[in-house]
C-alpha cells in the first residue's frame, strides 16, 4: 500500500528505496517473479546519485537472474553493487551485498568466490555488532564445501 502511495503522489525517492527493498525481501520467499517488478520500479524512479537504491537494486537483480542461470549478467550486476557499497561506510548494507554475491557465485558454481564473499559479508557484520546477520553468513560459509 504504501508504494501505491508513493505512486500517486509522484514521490520517487521513498519509492525507489521501498521498491528495492520490498524486491529484496521477495526474493528472499523465493516469489521471483513479483521482486523483478519491483527492482525495476526501484531502477526507473531512482535518481543516478541514490548510491542506496542505485547499487540495492543491483543487487538484488543479480540475485534474481543467478536463480535464473544468468550468472555472467548477475555477476556483472553484483560486482557494480558490492563496489558502489563499499564506497560507503554502511557496513550492514555492505555486509548484505556481499552475502547476496556468495549467493550468486555459489549459484554459478563458483564455490570459492561463494565462500571469499560469505567471509566479507561475516567480517563486516562482525565490525558492525550484527550478531544476527554475521550468523546468517556463518552458515552461508559453512554450506560451501571449502575450507
Amino acid at each position: 500500500r504504501g508504494i501505491a502511495a508513493l505512486e500517486r503522489i509522484g514521490e520517487k525517492g521513498f519509492l525507489s528505496s521501498m521498491a528495492s527493498s520490498l524486491a529484496e525481501v521477495l526474493v528472499d520467499q523465493d516469489r521471483v517473479e513479483e521482486a523483478e517488478r519491483y527492482v525495476e520500479m526501484a531502477r526507473a524512479s531512482s535518481v543516478e546519485d541514490d548510491l542506496s537504491t542505485q547499487a540495492s537494486w543491483r543487487v538484488v537483480r543479480a540475485r534474481i537472474l543467478a536463480r535464473r542461470g544468468e550468472h555472467q549478467e548477475a555477476r556483472r550486476l553484483v560486482g557494480e553493487g558490492t563496489a558502489m557499497w563499499d564506497t560507503s561506510d554502511y557496513l550492514d548494507a555492505r555486509g548484505n551485498a556481499w552475502l547476496a554475491a556468495s549467493e550468486v557465485r555459489r549459484l554459478a558454481g563458483d564455490v570459492r568466490g561463494a565462500a571469499e564473499a560469505a567471509q566479507a559479508a561475516l567480517e563486516l557484520f562482525e565490525a558492525k555488532g550484527n550478531v544476527v546477520s554475521a550468523g546468517r553468513a556463518r552458515a552461508a560459509r559453512a554450506d560451501l564445501p571449502v575450507g
